[in-house]
């Protein structure tokens, strides 16, 4: 099922491949694009343009070009989102929790292709092999085998203190 909307995140110097459009069209109903001169922008501005974007209906926002002052603000409310719902949902509440941040996605591919020439070797992106990541999601974290349900996981006590134990040795705040 398609969503509504994206706003794909591009520099001038950068193309959509045909993969990447096919995967866009088949994932949304409606794309627009946030053109990035490229010359880029300073830190502030595009802190302007993410605050700016995040003003309007703009749907889920993929970026196809690093931009990262735009991606850490991004990443800061997407994990917060992600964050929050896992706590409410850990007490026992569905999330309900909305905050008016649309989803944030970036073009990756873990390809890449080896090309030699006069003894140089270095590697470029494939035209293909391309899939939208979500960004802010939890990473899931590995648990020791040997650990105990009342100790904590690496990471974890930073947040809420003791881990809250899942069944499978893990824990529940950080994967189901």
């Amino acid at each position: 099922m398609k969503k509504a909307k994206c706003t794909v995140i591009a520099s001038e110097q950068h193309s959509v491949t045909a993969q990447q459009r096919h995967l866009l069209e088949t994932s949304y109903q409606t794309i627009s694009t946030l053109p990035v001169p490229a010359a880029g922008w300073t830190a502030e501005e595009q802190q302007e343009q993410y605050l700016a974007l995040r003003s309007t209906d703009c749907g889920d926002i993929i970026f196809l070009s690093p931009l990262p002052v735009m991606l850490a603000a991004a990443a800061y409310e997407a994990g917060y989102r992600a964050a929050y719902c896992k706590w409410a949902e850990n007490d026992g509440n569905p999330c309900g929790y909305t905050m008016n941040t649309p989803g944030m996605f970036i073009f990756h591919n873990s390809s890449r292709d080896r090309k030699e020439k006069d003894g140089k070797v270095w590697y470029t992106v494939p035209q293909d092999g391309w899939e939208l990541h979500p960004v802010g999601a939890p990473v899931a974290r590995k648990v020791p085998k040997d650990r105990k349900d009342n100790q904590n996981c690496r990471g974890c006590a930073a947040y809420h203190g003791d881990c809250v134990p899942n069944g499978n040795g893990g824990c529940a705040m950080w994967r189901k």
